[in-house]
């Protein structure tokens, strides 16, 4: 119950600074927070101190308003007039910070936060907080990142979940209010934030059924909630203790998307062009089931060292047999430039078992042949053959194990 009384506490800070932000220039909305959490700003005291233990208690609040204080002021307050609180949003941030609660989260060691930029994707605009006094330089760094690459700076912060899963659940809804949800995909295996191979079922959710049913109506809950039409994507950390969070919803359809018409015999992208068209849903249940296992690994443009690799592609053969798919524009003679995303195609298998469809792809990828520019089927062959990944029980962090970060 602690930890989930800590992680409602990290939410709330995060949208009321979030709302703050959004209603108040920020040098003025800054100056305003540090001038009330060190006791200026409201005139009347509301909330000041009511909920407050003597002594320790007391002293213990203190040095959290003051380090809050001091962080404001490196994210650029300056110094502030006594009158310089205003607006409802500061007020109500400034109340709830002066809450014991908010002291057990911000003066921990602990902090397990990341402050990411709301219009990010590609493991881009992410940046991990461990310690309060490390908050500004990751928000000034996540907010700069967010301009430079999608014009945006404005950053949320959540949870950080470790070790975890990342499973995301396929919904289709239409317009006459109909949500299903089609299967899950497992997308742990990842570098520097970006989704390597995807597969379907997650194997990390065998054996928990429960789980999943109540992790895929979640996911038709929320898209039910706002209305949602067409195919979109509700993304989830799973940590191994049966929690699982909401991360975000991806209203599109997904790279990954070939892995669930593989399991679910359903062509994604026939059925969003249908909805579109105002046709209703055809499927049975709401949970439709899958049968089968697949698996899809992105194939990029890049060098054993991690490098981005561009030319000409001089040489391409790709692999076939039954359920075994290739995904790509590239051909003999196109142009790899260094200036987009680096991913040359999808190789997508499925068999009746995940044991299968592992052999399968490895396969598939040994037949794969590019030339002209380097690309990552040899890292991808030494995923499939490592043992935590084989077990079915990896976690985010797989890559780690395998290689450095750089």
């Amino acid at each position: 119950m602690r930890a989930v009384r800590l992680c409602l506490l990290i939410l709330r800070l995060g949208v009321a600074i979030c709302i703050a932000l959004g209603r108040a220039r920020r040098k003025d909305w800054l100056g305003a927070l540090a001038q009330t959490l060190t006791g200026g700003g409201d005139k009347d005291g509301a909330g000041a101190g009511d909920d407050r233990d003597d002594g320790d208690g007391d002293r213990e609040d203190d040095d959290l308003l003051l380090r809050l204080a001091a962080l404001c002021r490196g994210f650029g307050a300056q110094a502030v007039r006594g009158d310089a609180c205003r607006g409802r949003a500061s007020r109500n941030l400034a109340h709830f910070l002066r809450g014991r609660g908010a002291a057990q989260v911000l003066l921990g060691i602990k902090f397990n936060g990341l402050i990411k930029a709301r219009a990010g994707g590609g493991g881009r605009g992410i940046r991990k907080v461990e310690r309060v006094e490390d908050a500004a330089k990751a928000f000034i760094e996540a907010r700069a990142e967010g301009e430079a690459v999608f014009g945006d700076g404005e950053c949320y912060m959540e949870k950080f979940v470790a070790p975890a899963h990342h499973v995301e659940v396929q919904i289709m809804a239409d317009k006459q209010g109909h949500v299903f949800s089609l299967g899950e995909r497992e997308c742990s295996v990842q570098r520097r934030n970006q989704k390597l191979i995807e597969e379907s079922p997650a194997p990390c959710l065998d054996g928990h059924d429960d789980i999943r049913a109540r992790m895929h109506k979640a996911a038709r809950d929320l898209a039910r909630a706002v209305g949602y039409e067409g195919a979109g994507t509700i993304e989830f950390l799973y940590s191994d203790d049966g929690n699982f969070y909401f991360m975000e919803m991806n209203t599109r359809l997904q790279v990954e998307h070939p892995v669930t018409e593989f399991v679910t015999d359903t062509d994604l992208v026939k059925w969003q062009l249908r909805v579109a068209a105002g046709q209703p849903l055809p499927f049975e249940r709401e949970d439709m089931p899958v049968r089968n296992h697949a698996m899809e690994c992105r194939i990029n443009a890049e060098t054993p060292d991690f490098l981005p690799s561009c030319g000409t592609v001089t040489a391409l053969r790709v692999p076939g047999g039954p359920r075994v798919r290739w995904d790509s524009a590239m051909f003999t003679g196109a142009k790899v430039p260094p200036y987009y995303d680096s991913m040359l195609g999808k190789l997508i298998v499925c068999a009746p078992t995940r044991d299968g469809a592992i052999r399968k792809m490895r396969s598939a990828l040994g037949e794969l042949v590019i030339e002209g520019v380097s690309e990552n089927s040899e890292l991808q062959l030494d995923v499939l053959a490592n043992d935590e990944f084989l077990s079915g029980m990896y976690h985010t962090d797989l890559m780690g194990h395998l290689y450095a970060d750089e």
